[in-house]
């Protein structure tokens, strides 16, 4: 029968354990992986195109709710934004302002006649709940990147990037 003995171990073989060379290929193996997650992240949305995109799904919102209840709209265009208008009984009122988004260069072109764009502009565009919408285009262009925001044949916004 063995027994066992108290006595320490021999000493560790050459053989336990990892070696320098084994520690770096793993190491270099990670930073590989890790490079490619990374490389394969999306970039992050710049100024213009988060500022046009919450332009769209605002503006579509409210022409929503103008169709829901059976109203016109009219936009106006100027320098600093584009107002959606609408009948409250005394008239037209601004019912939500857009701010064009900042560094934004932004030109407009309805029935392919450029529009000038300046302060104080009267309503252009009349939007009726069922049908009819301008055929208008709002280029938002900045120094990296540029969208075309316009209305499709059922009325809806669409954003586009600028080519």
């Amino acid at each position: 029968m063995r027994t066992l003995s108290a006595a320490p171990d021999p000493a560790p073989s050459r053989e336990a354990g990892f070696s320098l060379v084994e520690l770096l290929a793993v190491l270099a193996i990670m930073s590989l992986m890790v490079g490619a997650v990374v490389v394969s992240l999306p970039a992050p949305d710049g100024p213009l195109e988060r500022g046009s995109r919450l332009m769209m799904e605002r503006l579509q919102a409210e022409l929503d709710r103008a169709a829901l209840a059976g109203e016109m709209r009219a936009l106006r265009l100027d320098d600093d934004a584009l107002t959606l208008l609408g009948d409250q009984g005394a008239g037209l009122e601004a019912l939500e302002t857009f701010d064009w988004p900042d560094a934004a260069r932004v030109t407009a072109e309805a029935d392919g006649t450029r529009i000038d764009l300046r302060a104080d502009t009267p309503p252009l565009f009349w939007i009726e709940p069922y049908g009819a919408v301008p055929d208008l285009d709002v280029s938002l262009r900045g120094p990296r990147e540029g969208f075309v925001l316009s209305f499709d044949d059922r009325g809806r916004v669409i954003r586009e990037a600028a080519r």
